[in-house]
């Protein structure tokens, strides 16, 4: 009996031993990003997170290079005297959820279920929170958007040529599959068409559109009919690419970038051209306009270089274009923006005309929209290189 017991006690020993071993083993120190350790236990919820959420690929090098830049994040937010609190979390975990059309708690016991701890996930939410305030912090001020910059972003934007897109498409609902296994399969799909090709065929299999019947082949599609978000991918995409997959809530799509074109449109918004127009005296030709051109870069260039027919040569005017009509028209139409040509007037000397603005008539909440998009897209650019500076000055330790 005793003897038993002792076998009891020892195999008892044995197995508590085994437990610490383990339990040491996944604390163990990974990396050190300065005076910050990353453990095993961390690695291995990143990744099971990463599984959990359908990522695909190296999945314990991007956990690693995650918490590496999460790391940086914390350190930079303490440097700065920046925490979070538990609403801004809150708000984040919402947030998050709502990428997958899930609820908070939805979203928690479907991670639970695989493996990755609540306090895991709302570690990751709360890096993301600090990230955001320090780039806020440090670079708000920076970012900031001018009207003057709106509206030489709607200027620029207002052309008459109109960019359309020949895609194939791929649409998968969450609704058939559920939002995480829909988003696993979505991640597949791009790395295997990426890879091995087959997009007509996986859009014939997979897609609930009614393009499947044609293996995903859609018609020209207008550039303004097309998300933000899928448009900035293809705009720096080639003929025969295949978009990362792109989440609209109750489905999640893959599109094929097969062409691209432009198209010369007339705007459904008022388009006003603001221009400077010149009157040449009428012993001067064409020869001396040609040179005045020439000589112009910009509307500040055009006014200065023509002060030599005159101070009060120059003439600055706006028109609504559609609204209007005869040469100066005419000749605005041919125009971008900087563009200038030259033509015989009325009084059959030659005039030249130069367009400085076509700015679209938007309502104020399209402009703040745009404002927002550019203060975004501008804060963002500094955000990486910011972050590209910490890791510089990191000391970074892989064990």
């Amino acid at each position: 009996m005793f003897r038993s017991i002792s076998c009891i006690l020892i195999c008892c020993a044995v197995f508590s031993s085994a437990a610490l071993a383990q339990s040491r083993d996944m604390y163990q120190t990974v990396v050190t990003v300065n005076d910050s350790v990353i453990t095993q236990f961390e690695l291995a919820q990143r990744v099971a997170m990463l599984e959990a959420l359908g990522s695909v690929g190296d999945l314990a090098t991007a956990a690693r290079d995650d918490l590496v830049d999460e790391r940086l994040y914390a350190q930079a937010a303490r440097s700065l005297g920046i925490s979070a609190t538990q609403a801004q979390i809150d708000d984040g975990v919402a947030e998050f959820s709502t990428r997958g059309n899930l609820t908070p708690e939805e979203l928690i016991t479907i991670l639970s279920n695989r493996g990755v701890e609540e306090v895991s996930f709302r570690d990751f939410i709360k890096n993301g929170v600090l990230w955001r305030s320090v780039v806020q912090s440090r670079f708000g001020r920076l970012a900031a958007v001018e009207d003057s910059e709106v509206d030489n972003a709607l200027s620029l934007g207002s052309t008459q040529k109109q960019l359309s897109f020949l895609l194939s498409e791929i649409i998968l609902p969450k609704e058939e599959r559920g939002a995480i296994d829909t988003t696993r399969l979505a991640n597949e799909l791009v790395a295997s068409l990426r890879a091995e090709g087959g997009f007509s065929a996986a859009a014939a299999r997979y897609s609930a559109a009614p393009s499947a019947e044609i293996n995903g082949r859609r018609d020209w599609t207008p550039v303004g009919e097309l998300s933000p978000v899928l448009t900035t991918q293809l705009l720096t995409m080639d003929p025969g690419q295949i978009t990362d997959p792109i989440d609209f809530n109750n489905f999640i799509a893959i599109f094929q970038f097969r062409a691209m074109r432009a198209e010369r449109v007339s705007s459904a918004l008022a388009v006003t051209l603001n221009y400077l127009r010149v009157n040449l005296p009428t012993n001067a030709g064409f020869a001396e306009a040609q040179i005045l051109i020439g000589q112009s870069d910009t509307c500040l260039d055009f006014r200065a270089r023509a002060e030599r027919f005159g101070t009060d040569a120059t003439q600055e005017a706006s028109i609504v274009a559609g609204q209007s009509s005869g040469a100066v028209t005419a000749e605005l139409a041919k125009l971008d923006r900087f563009e200038a040509s030259a033509f015989t007037n009325a009084a059959g000397s030659v005039s030249v005309v130069m367009l400085c603005n076509r700015i679209r008539e938007l309502s104020e909440a399209s402009r703040d929209g745009l404002r927002a998009a550019l203060f975004n897209q501008r804060i963002g650019g500094l955000g990486s290189a910011y972050l590209q500076e910490l890791k510089g000055q990191a000391f970074i330790v892989q064990k």
